[in-house]
């Protein structure tokens, strides 16, 4: 039996299979309204992988708490997000859902990885609940 589980573990995995799935199916958007907004697309990456790596993070803190420094799992989060995006946008390359990958996707997915870097840094730095402090130095 589970005690204490890690609610911000399941949102991450949550999370980032709703932007697997929102990023491969197609959407047919001719009968919707006609809004053209600059650079939508690219906010919106942004947004879905600041709030990943902010739930990424979060589940890290809850799953290893002080037992290591957050800079390794924090870069291993920041990788695999980054690979992660980057097979996301192959997967629209060559799947047949009328989408196309972009090379200014995976720039904006980073930025959104930077900025839930910062977030968290503030986070963890701002409030004593959520501090990750060095108790071992590994």
């Amino acid at each position: 039996m589970v005690r204490n589980p890690n609610w911000f573990g399941l949102l991450f995995v949550l999370w980032i299979l709703g932007i697997s799935t929102l990023s491969l199916i197609s959407f047919d958007l001719e009968d919707g309204p006609d809004i053209d907004l600059p650079f939508t697309d690219k906010i919106v990456h942004f947004a879905f992988h600041c709030i990943a790596m902010l739930l990424g993070g979060l589940a890290l803190r809850k799953q290893v708490g002080h037992k290591v420094r957050p800079r390794r799992p924090l870069t291993f989060l920041t990788i695999g997000l980054i690979l992660y995006g980057m097979l996301i946008e192959g997967l629209q390359a060559i799947m047949p859902t009328g989408r196309s990958a972009e090379l200014l996707d995976v720039f904006a997915n980073s930025l959104g990885l930077g900025m839930g870097l910062v977030l968290l840094k503030l986070i963890f730095e701002k409030s004593s609940y959520l501090k990750w402090q060095d108790k071992l130095h590994i």
